[in-house]
């Protein structure tokens, strides 16, 4: 049996670890290969998107709502918090296409990558300290914090809302209040 030894050229070593810190230099590589060799290796960028391995969030983002939870034992919710949730969306005129779930104990970010990344115009934060995130500061549960434009809304966990006694009512009562005037809603009148 014969030891096969493969040699892959630069290029093909740095498209495999783009993500390092590896830089090439295009002019060597176009050297060593023909014209028609290279127009067959290189991608348009333009026309193909990136490959995303694995998406860390959950939703579609249309509406630049970063939803940010701790959830220890499913990729974003489990089915329970995920149902309140989208029952709270529905109440608030939205959908899951409209923001971005992440799940700070699977996917850690800071405010600046919901920022930047996600380009969050709002960041709802249940069952997470400011400070996990990155916040330069402390904002007590309920209150809505405007900062470097986006609102902020720190809360208790989803399950600890997603109760029927007593406790989880009031809770539910004032995410509600909160929710109004993060996303100016009319308040229903009674009659």
């Amino acid at each position: 049996m014969t030891d096969f030894k493969a040699q892959l050229p630069p290029f093909i070593i740095a498209e495999l670890y783009k993500n390092a810190l590896v830089e090439i230099d295009v002019d060597t590589v176009t050297t060593s290969l023909n014209k028609n060799e290279f127009d067959s290796i290189i991608i348009n960028e333009t026309t193909v998107e990136p490959i995303d391995a694995e998406k860390i969030y959950l939703g579609n983002n249309r509406k630049f709502i970063s939803i940010v939870v701790a959830e220890n034992t499913e990729k974003f919710l489990n089915d329970g918090d995920l149902k309140f949730l989208t029952s709270i969306l529905k109440a608030c005129q939205l959908s899951k296409d409209d923001i971005a779930i992440v799940n700070q104990l699977k996917s850690p970010v800071t405010y600046s990558y919901l920022k930047e990344t996600l380009d969050a115009k709002y960041i709802l934060v249940f069952g997470i300290e400011p400070t996990e995130i990155k916040l330069p500061f402390i904002i007590p549960h309920f209150q809505v914090q405007q900062y470097a434009g986006c609102t902020i809304i720190i809360a208790p966990p989803l399950t600890d809302m997603n109760k029927d006694d007593d406790a989880g009512k009031i809770l539910k009562t004032k995410l509600w209040m909160s929710l109004q005037r993060c996303f100016n809603l009319d308040k229903p009148t009674k009659k």
